[in-house]
């Protein structure tokens, strides 16, 4: 079974991508849902989480607000970085554990994440994809999902550039903001990977 890696920036479109080569028979997992996760009051993290940004974090039935979290490591460098060393290596483990699982079972793997460029873990994939878009885009559809302006902005440069996202990538897939482009792309490089001309071994 082949694992695919699927970034870019956030608000590139890699969700709209995963749900189409989902559909077209991989079998998909998101960092983003397994971080969700460690956020949860039975995680291990949580209560480190608590304890170094405070119980302003949270909300009623003590569950971690993500945007209260968010408003505070966004805006500070510092705590993003204390952030990160407290979920990246639990994730990290999760992220392998349900790639290894999954490889048994035999269907082509997609995984979803931002940080894989960050991570430096281009070496757990046979093919690397990276969704590019206009910045423009990538701050319109933040904004659409109730961020303001600052905050979609800081979000944007907590990460790595689209170019350097896409540094290592084989296959590049562009999102000009139409979905049916957007399709026809995904498409183009679902073929390539069903055909096995980006595999790197």
């Amino acid at each position: 079974m082949n694992v695919i890696g699927l970034t870019g920036t956030m608000a590139s479109g890699k969700s709209t991508v995963a749900h189409l080569f989902r559909g077209w028979g991989a079998e998909v997992v998101e960092a983003d849902r397994l971080g969700h996760v460690l956020l949860r009051p039975e995680s291990p993290a949580y209560r480190k989480l608590v304890k170094v940004f405070g119980r302003t974090i949270l909300v009623r039935g003590g569950q971690i607000s993500r945007r209260r979290l968010g408003q505070k490591v966004f805006a500070d460098q510092k705590a993003r970085r204390t952030l990160n060393r407290i979920v990246h290596p639990l994730l990290l483990r999760a992220l392998k554990k349900r790639i290894e699982a999954t490889r048994e079972r035999g269907r082509m793997l997609v995984v979803v994440a931002a940080l894989i460029p960050e991570w430096k873990i281009e070496d757990w994939f046979d093919c690397l994809i990276a969704v590019t878009a206009p910045r423009k885009d990538r701050l319109d559809r933040l904004c659409n999902l109730g961020f303001t302006r600052r905050e979609a902005r800081q979000r944007l440069a907590s990460q790595l550039s689209e170019r350097e996202k896409c540094r290592g990538a084989n296959l590049i897939i562009e999102n000009q903001g139409s979905l049916s482009a957007l399709r026809k792309e995904a498409r183009l490089a679902w073929n390539t990977l069903k055909e096995g001309l980006c595999f790197r071994n």
